[in-house]
């Protein structure tokens, strides 16, 4: 994977809100299939990144190639750019007027110009996809959280993206819906779709990330496989961030466990 290029290249990447800088000097590189997840305490920095990475925010200084597409550049087509990436908000921006069949379709229609039936077609297939099938005439506010969410994911797989960012998607959902949106992401894992996916869902982190990122202040201070960032975070805050979201108990078992698939 490594002599590959990188499907996201961050260069030295710093953005500023007034005079707060919330991105400092950023860098990092995702490769094909690799699912990144990216946490850190709130105002860290982690979801302005993932917005500068699709253009929703713009940057103050650096680079951020995405499938070969210079991101910030003068004359690249924001609109374009976006088709390649899928982005999931956690509040998950349906269309409250339409049904969950016609939030999927409808960037197919308007973007990819599809016939109604066509569109319709795919979006049925998108919404099986998630698991939502039997949903597909449903209007969101007879949705749960959960399933609004899942109908967001198969809305940005319309497109069908190179790329899905995800901006916490489970942070507004109640605590029995959590795990079926993460089941829909850990299948996207499993088929090889590149992520990077901001969560304080730590569990998820280890079980599907290839990489964890954690940021503080603006910056990416500990970049680790799952393994190595619960059980020898180098940075002093990536010990403290650890055993806040696993508590002590869990760190332990997190030990015994891998002593065990080792032993």
């Amino acid at each position: 994977m490594s002599a590959l290029a990188p499907v996201i290249r961050i260069e030295s990447v710093s953005k500023n809100f007034g005079s707060f800088e919330v991105l400092k000097n950023v860098s990092s590189t995702v490769h094909a299939s690799e699912v990144i997840v990216l946490c850190g305490l709130s105002g860290s920095g982690k979801s302005t990144l993932i917005r500068t990475i699709s253009a929703l925010e713009p940057i103050r200084e650096g680079k951020i190639i995405v499938d070969g597409v210079d991101v910030h550049a003068r004359g690249t087509d924001a609109n374009l750019l976006r088709r390649g990436i899928g982005f999931v908000f956690q509040s998950f921006n349906l269309f409250p007027h339409l049904s969950a069949l016609d939030n999927v379709a409808i960037g197919l229609r308007r973007l990819m110009k599809l016939s109604k039936g066509e569109a319709h077609r795919r979006s049925h297939l998108l919404l099986e996809r998630v698991g939502l099938s039997h949903r597909a005439a449903y209007m969101p506010a007879d949705l749960s959280g959960g399933e609004q969410q899942r109908v967001a994911i198969a809305r940005a797989l319309s497109m069908q993206p190179k790329v899905m960012l995800f901006d916490e998607p489970t942070s507004a959902l109640d605590p029995e819906m959590v795990g079926e949106v993460l089941k829909v992401i850990k299948d996207l894992s499993a088929e090889g779709m590149t992520m990077i996916c901001v969560t304080h869902e730590m569990n998820f982190a280890r079980e599907v990330a290839d990489w964890i990122w954690l940021m503080e202040a603006g910056e990416i201070i500990e970049k680790a496989r799952p393994a190595e960032f619960f059980e020898n975070p180098q940075h002093a805050s990536a010990r403290r961030f650890v055993q806040s979201h696993l508590g002590r108990s869990e760190v332990s078992t997190l030990r015994e466990s891998d002593a065990n698939d080792h032993g």
